[in-house]
């Protein structure tokens, strides 16, 4: 298994263990969306208004990423929503991982 698939791997069993224990304290029904269709991802960018997306691509695809390690100390509980075509969140509860 390549360093990527592992790192893919371990996101999901975090994301897994977190949503087992919120279903373990507050209920299934608490658990606001479907585990099926969930694709791990990190966003680059967001545009919300009209326009080309070529010269992003093309910037992008001029990137050779090699993979990272990462340590994830936390875990954090967000409260999200979109107000006036913007995200916005506040942690709600965090814990120490490890």
């Amino acid at each position: 298994m390549s360093v990527g698939a592992l790192a893919v791997s371990a996101g999901f069993a975090l994301r897994g263990a977190i949503r087992d224990a919120i279903g373990d304290v507050r209920g299934a029904a608490a658990i606001s969306e479907s585990d099926d269709g969930y694709r791990a991802h990190m966003s680059i960018g967001y545009v919300n208004a009209p326009g080309s997306a070529t010269p992003i691509h093309d910037t992008v695809g001029l990137v050779s990423p090699e993979p990272a390690i990462v340590t994830v100390a936390s875990a954090s509980l967000i409260v999200l929503n979109r107000d006036d075509r913007i995200y916005r969140w506040h942690t709600r509860a965090e814990v120490a991982l490890g």
